[in-house]
């Protein structure tokens, strides 16, 4: 079984989150202020420079229109097959 490296990991999320807010139509602005956080955070997370953390994931999730398993895992429901208001999550 392969375990992947941390900053690898977080990297790989961090691009899912950044596709996601662009499918979304969101900037980073516009996520930070949904979120409650500094756009520089939104940075963070989209290069992988920070952890969101999961309670923050689940909101983006939620905000970006995604399956949760998509965003951690890159597996899964993806981009745009979850409409905003879905009751699958």
């Amino acid at each position: 079984m392969h375990h992947s490296e941390p900053a690898e990991v977080l990297r790989a999320m961090g691009g899912r989150l950044r596709t996601a807010r662009l499918q979304a139509g969101l900037s980073q602005e516009a996520v930070a202020h949904r979120a409650g956080c500094a756009a520089r955070s939104v940075t963070r997370w989209e290069t992988g420079r920070c952890d969101p953390g999961i309670t923050m994931v689940l909101l983006l999730a939620e905000l970006y229109g995604v399956s949760l398993n998509w965003l951690l895992l890159g597996s899964g429901t993806s981009v745009g097959h979850l409409p905003r208001g879905s009751s699958e999550h």
